[in-house]
């Protein structure tokens, strides 16, 4: 097999200018947007005249979250592997869309095309039906095909600063196939061109949609050359594969998109009934209680067309108004940092200019924003069980529109905001992973990049997962190498709640209605249901249940940010190596803006509960956090706190136990100073202020970054160190410096610290014995010497080159492991001020313990770090039983590595 991938030609648009470019390159979305459209619009109605009945009318539409599900990703690893001359997109492009041209013409003759073979009778309707239920499930399949392709065709095309503007493209194209096909819906296709495409509406519809979908796509395929792979690196994954991949990491997702995925799932819930049965829902409000415009369409011989088109004036209405709130909601609505897509820059001139900088800093935050979009249209779906006449049936649907905007940039835009968050930009700067090998950029497929759901369907959510990303999740690395497989979860996570909402219409309408369709069906002896409730709106109002779900886990949203604990100098690596731990100091933060003037000193109230409760300072100027955010924000001419800050504090992490608590608080204040000044710095220059604060780079290395991280600290001038307004993490509970003396600090140099993330045996847990006594990093400072001998730094180093990769082997060597993990640089200093520690070391060894690793001092002490396969507790016991023969109690905990580092988390 082939060691490295290797291409011929170069990706190309022919065009004049990059304007034309890009519409030559996205109008194929045009094209598949226009089938979406009116597949959408009209085959509800059409299989209910054919006469099938609702209640197995709502489990065809399973095929959206089905297709969405499993097409997706198959044709994105299958197109990742094509060696076609005519590159990897394109084919599956054009064979794509002749299957869907040829399905929906055999859907729209299916009468016909039955009646070839079969006589009239009960025989050829059911005929008639299963072919039509399998021509829209062919559809389906074969459009999220070619959509899936048209997307990583635009990404795989463009160089990286041009992805934004292509994704703006695309989401043009989408909304002008979307307009399209809802307009081509209202026009009277028979008065126009009369039977020349088709006897009815429904079929003309569709020669419409099948011709604009291979004029779209053959416009792209012919102005655009692929790059063609010749032949591809081996990498080892499939399809099967695949879906093992995305099964392990829905069950290891960081908490924030797990609480994206928790809104996703009960909003989609309430969103499926008005995606599949909005135009539905219109018409049998025409048919059944408005009169006056119900007698307009008594004589049509295309009754199915007349229904439908009422239908897609509401689409229309319900497009232009999502289309205006898409444009319309960034100038008033704060955007995350990264979504650069929706920021709008303010005007310079004029009335609009004036009001929008007046508003400017009161913007609402998107997370905000969006619950209030959840509410109201759950508000609108409750009314449409009053909805008695067509024109206050079309207001509910057009009204929509808003709340539908915000559901096709929220998610997403957070979404993004966090992967971003996480792998923050600049990182391969200054950190790596030794167990992820980056493929070259001209191997990597991004179609994971842009994520736009401005249409109405059901599968069209995310791109195609990759190739690199598989890898990336199998090597369980940084968030952002993951950004393709989160947002495929996505995709699922709006994709399952919508075969739920299937099943709760079969049910509804089982009970309400269930037999054949009055409105619609072409029986003659079909019987009117008795005068009552709607049972699509009757599904709607449930929808709209679900949606106060979705609008009440968003409101959980806050400001929370989390830090680990941290365990460092493991074993050799004296302030080297460290390790993010499983316990979590977290900060509560609210701003509340309507307080100008307020009455705690620096605009900061604080609470504080967990360790150290009642002897932790509250006043923000000597809090080791809020006087870490002060500092910070001070280098950005911000003197306080936003007036009203309030932050509330729970902390776990035992105080001075060497665990990195105060590694952990200076994190957390830098962080909250980058969230409440709205300083917008990535990782890594936050990482250069927690290390003016905290000059041992291991503990908050690990504490930001997450789980087995090397680093080392650059030389700094003593200029750069001596200033009086940066505080000192290491003499808690009174940290030094932080002086405000009313001067601007001077910024931190860039790039203070480097670090390598190592892989960590998913098999190691670590067991924290945590002495009930307190021993400080100064003292402890204190009783190293000043000098070492050379053996004992060559015993150390030699340990710490098989330590870092020891750990990473799965299953792990415990001999191996144990003796890398011996220490002749602090741990024999120490002793003197952790009794019993020297026997702790001495006797506990892989051979009188089994299951047992190593065993080292955790930081500066008095806890004890021992990583071990198995027998936790009872390793933990014994060291207890040791330490209690000295007279010293302790408590332990067993704790994982917190791969992710500090987070933004969501309740």
């Amino acid at each position: 097999m082939s060691s490295t991938s290797t291409w011929k030609g170069a990706p190309k648009i022919w065009g004049p200018n990059e304007s034309v470019k890009m519409v030559l390159l996205t109008i194929s979305l045009t094209g598949v947007q226009l089938v979406w459209g009116i597949e959408m619009a009209y085959c509800a109605p059409y299989l209910l005249s054919l006469g099938l009945t609702k209640s197995l009318m709502s489990l065809v539409w399973n095929v959206g979250p089905i297709s969405g599900m499993i097409c997706q990703p198959i044709v994105g690893v299958l197109a990742d592997r094509s060696t076609s001359g005519f590159g990897r997109r394109r084919p599956i492009i054009i064979i794509g869309s002749l299957c869907v041209g040829a399905a929906l013409l055999i859907l729209g003759w299916s009468r016909e095309i039955v009646g070839l073979v079969l006589a009239e009778g009960e025989v050829k309707k059911t005929c008639t039906i299963v072919l039509a239920v399998g021509m829209i499930y062919v559809v389906d399949f074969a459009i999220n095909a070619v959509q899936a392709s048209c997307r990583a065709l635009i990404v795989d095309t463009l160089p990286e600063e041009q992805q934004q503007k292509g994704s703006a493209w695309a989401s043009r194209m989408i909304a002008v196939g979307n307009l399209g096909g809802y307009f081509a819906g209202m026009i009277d296709l028979r008065g126009t061109f009369g039977d020349s495409l088709g006897d009815s509406q429904f079929k003309q519809l569709l020669v419409i949609a099948t011709l604009s979908l291979m004029l779209c796509v053959g416009i792209t395929c012919a102005c655009v050359s692929e790059r063609v792979l010749v032949s591809r690196k081996d990498t080892g994954t499939g399809v099967v594969h695949m879906f093992k991949i995305i099964w392990s990491t829905i069950f290891n997702l960081p908490p924030n998109i797990w609480a994206i995925c928790k809104v996703l799932f009960w909003a989609w819930v309430g969103w499926f009934p008005f995606q599949v049965y909005s135009t539905t829902f219109v018409g049998e409000v025409l048919k059944r209680y408005d009169t006056a415009l119900k007698h307009q369409i008594a004589n049509s011989d295309d009754k199915l067309g007349d229904i439908a088109r009422v239908g897609s004036l509401a689409l229309v209405l319900f497009s232009c108004v999502s289309l205006v709130a898409s444009v319309a909601l960034p100038w008033v609505i704060e955007s995350p940092p990264s979504d650069e897509l929706h920021k709008k820059a303010l005007p310079k001139k004029g009335v609009i200019a004036d009001f929008l900088r007046k508003i400017d800093p009161y913007k609402p935050e998107l997370s905000s924003v969006w619950i209030w979009g959840h509410i109201s249209f759950a508000a609108l779906m409750f009314l449409t069980l009053f909805a008695a006449s067509v024109g206050f049936a079309t207001f509910l649907v057009a009204m929509s529109g808003v709340a539908w905007a915000l559901m096709t940039w929220a998610p997403f835009s957070i979404v993004g905001e966090e992967i971003q968050r996480l792998g923050g930009p600049g990182r391969g700067r200054r950190g790596s992973n030794v167990r992820y090998e980056h493929l070259p950029m001209e191997e990597v497929d991004h179609s994971r990049v842009s994520a736009d759901v401005s249409r109405i369907s059901m599968s069209n959510s995310v791109p195609p997962f990759s190739v690199a990303d598989l890898e990336a999740a199998e090597n369980h690395v940084s968030s952002n190498e993951l950004s393709g497989v989160y947002l495929g979860i996505l995709n699922i996570f709006a994709c399952l709640p919508q075969m739920v909402g299937s099943f709760i219409s079969f049910v509804v309408f089982s009970i309400l209605e269930p037999g054949k369709s009055p409105e619609f069906s072409d029986d003659v002896d079909v019987v009117q249901p008795a005068k009552g409730v709607n049972a699509i709106a009757v599904c709607l109002g449930i929808g709209a249940i679900s949606t106060l779900a979705a609008a009440h886990y968003t409101i959980k949203f806050k400001n929370n940010y989390q830090v680990p604990c941290s365990s460092a100098n493991i074993g050799p690596g004296f302030d080297v190596l460290g390790i993010s731990l499983s316990v979590w100091l977290e900060l509560t933060v609210n701003i509340d803006r309507n307080i100008t003037n307020s009455t705690y000193p620096l605009n900061c109230k604080i609470t504080y509960e967990g360790d150290g409760a009642g002897k932790v300072p509250l006043e923000a100027d000597h809090n080791l956090i809020t006087r870490t955010a002060l500092y910070v924000l001070r280098c950005h001419q911000q003197r306080a706190f936003p007036a009203e800050t309030h932050v509330h504090i729970n902390n776990p992490i035992p105080l001075g136990r060497g665990l990195g608590s105060s590694g952990a608080a200076v994190v957390a204040g830098v962080m909250l100073a980058n969230a409440v000044g709205e300083l917008n710095l990535s990782k890594d220059r936050m990482m250069d202020f927690c290390l003016m604060i905290e000059r041992h780079p291991d503990n908050v290395m690990a504490a930001m970054m997450g789980g087995f991280v090397g680093s080392y600290l650059r030389e700094l001038n003593e200029e750069d160190m001596a200033r009086k307004e940066i505080p000192l993490a290491e003499v808690l509970p009174e940290p030094a410096g932080g002086v405000d003396t009313g001067l601007e600090p001077p910024q931190p140099p860039m790039g203070i610290g480097h670090y390598i993330k190592y892989g960590w045996a998913q098999e190691v847990k670590a067991i924290t014995i945590i002495p009930n006594f307190e021993v400080s990093t100064a003292s402890s400072r204190a009783v190293l010497p000043k000098q070492y001998t050379a053996k004992d730094m060559i015993f150390n180093l030699q340990r710490l080159a098989v330590l870092t990769t020891a750990l990473t082997r799965s299953p792990p060597d415990a001999d191996l492991i144990y003796e890398a993990m011996q220490d002749k640089v602090h741990q024999q200093y120490r002793a003197g001020l952790i009794p019993g520690l020297p026997e702790v070391l001495s006797s506990m060894s892989p051979k009188t313990q089994p299951g047992l690793l190593g065993i080292c001092l955790s930081g500066a002490g008095p806890t004890i770090l021992a990583l071990a396969t198995e027998n936790h507790d009872q390793i933990a016991e014994n060291i207890l039983a040791v330490f209690k023969k000295n007279g010293i109690t302790c408590s332990y905990k067993i704790l994982t590595p917190a791969h992710e580092g500090a987070e933004i988390i969501y309740a």
